[in-house]
């Protein structure tokens, strides 16, 4: 199980990188992006002792659950998770139910997850030195530490809560030790991502990587089989030296060119959305981004265009 979580939360940082690369605000700012909507507090509700005693219920319940498990009572995502989030964290069950992602809290053979250090939590579990903030919205931003028995320095968190059916709700969670990373964002991108046909294209693209490398940059014949005829005359105008015959640039698949990149480390290929496929790819001297424009054609895919997102050399010295 914890290696299912740590593979999803690798996707997620991923997806992540590739949202923010594009333009789009993520982390902090994902969440936030409905501030414009004022959520109605009651009086009784809107001050910063209510949070912290929801917050403190959230650990409270959580505890009794890891020593009384009942799989009849609400796990802590349906006693304590805003409508949206158990909306998005359903999608992703729906769509793989063995996935061990998002939530607060996940139960398993070896027990409750902590997402924070994919592993499990030791002893009594609490949070600590709580800090408010009622925003104008009527949303609360809570800062804490999460302690236990073996975690004494405790582990930074940072919450979004609105009130809804009459009680304080967690909006979101972020990693703040993971540059402040969204949950909640990740876990739309993934259920995003398992969608047949976005996962269709992603496996078109990833044959076409690995077909590629075997076959060479100089067998234009499968190439073709794959693009436009748009990126055709964009590879062949791309092709800036003395040749004779067809020359493609066909290299910009996988670097910029000019200098040595070493061996490749990895690739990592993300379904940005319905028409683009991010490809990152890094090696021991460089690291390229390169952004795809996928066509449907038929049952199958083409590659219409391509654009670079990053070229960067890495100084081994």
């Amino acid at each position: 199980m914890k290696a299912v979580y740590f593979e999803f939360f690798v996707f997620m940082m991923f997806a992540l990188m590739a949202i923010t690369s594009c333009g789009n605000k993520t982390n902090s700012a994902a969440s936030d992006a409905d501030s414009a909507v004022v959520n109605e507090v009651p009086d009784t509700l809107n001050t910063i002792e209510a949070v912290e005693k929801q917050v403190n219920a959230v650990y409270q319940y959580w505890n009794e659950l890891r020593e009384h498990y009942d799989e009849n009572k609400p796990t802590v995502d349906e006693r304590f998770g805003s409508k949206e989030w158990q909306q998005v964290r359903n999608e992703v069950l729906a769509i793989d139910r063995e996935c061990e992602c998002g939530g607060f809290f996940d139960f398993g053979e070896e027990g409750p997850l902590d997402p924070w250090t994919y592993d499990c939590y030791e002893g009594y579990v609490s949070a600590n030195d709580i800090q408010v903030k009622l925003q104008p919205n009527g949303m609360a931003e809570v800062r804490f530490l999460v302690k236990d028995a073996v975690t004494i320095k405790g582990i930074p968190m940072r919450w979004l809560m609105q009130v809804e059916d009459g009680q304080w709700r967690v909006a979101n969670i972020f990693f703040e030790k993971d540059d402040n990373f969204d949950i909640l964002m990740g876990m739309r991108d993934y259920a995003f991502a398992q969608k047949p046909e976005m996962v269709a294209m992603r496996t078109f693209v990833e044959q076409f990587y690995e077909e590629f490398e075997k076959v060479g940059l100089l067998e234009y014949g499968y190439l073709k089989q794959h693009i436009t005829p748009n990126l055709l005359k964009f590879l062949a105008d791309s092709y800036e030296y003395d040749c004779e015959g067809e020359c493609l640039a066909t290299w910009l698949f996988f670097y910029e060119g000019g200098g040595d990149v070493g061996e490749l480390k990895l690739r990592h290929i993300t379904v940005r959305d319905e028409n683009h496929v991010l490809v990152e790819s890094r090696y021991v001297n460089y690291e390229y981004d390169l952004l795809l424009t996928m066509i449907k054609d038929g049952d199958t895919f083409k590659i219409d265009s391509l654009q670079q997102e990053r070229s960067k050399y890495i100084d081994m010295n």
